[in-house]
């Protein structure tokens, strides 16, 4: 490699290309097991079933708001149906 960043080769810009791709790979498989090890799946179905039973008005916006992040959170990481139960979280630090 030259002094500058434009001076990489096409096979160096390969190999950087491959190793982004496994990067971002890796990441994507980590979100899928915190989703199952922190029970998200169990979390958001509680969080469900107790902001159902209020109506609109009685229901928190911070307790909605969690439930649709965790929703959107397991929509594109956690496998499909209820992952754990909400026990199974556990401090971790």
């Amino acid at each position: 490699m030259g002094d500058s960043p434009n001076d990489m080769t096409d096979e160096q810009i390969e190999g950087l290309k491959k190793i982004l791709a496994l990067n971002a790979e890796h990441a994507n498989q980590r979100f899928t097991d915190l989703a199952a090890e922190w029970g998200l799946g169990g979390i958001r179905h509680q969080l469900d079933e107790l902001l159902a039973g209020l109506r609109d008005e009685d229901r928190p916006v911070v307790a909605t708001a969690l439930a649709v992040a965790l929703g959107a959170y397991l929509d594109q990481f956690g496998p499909t149906g209820v992952v754990g139960r909400a026990d199974t979280f556990r401090d971790h630090s």
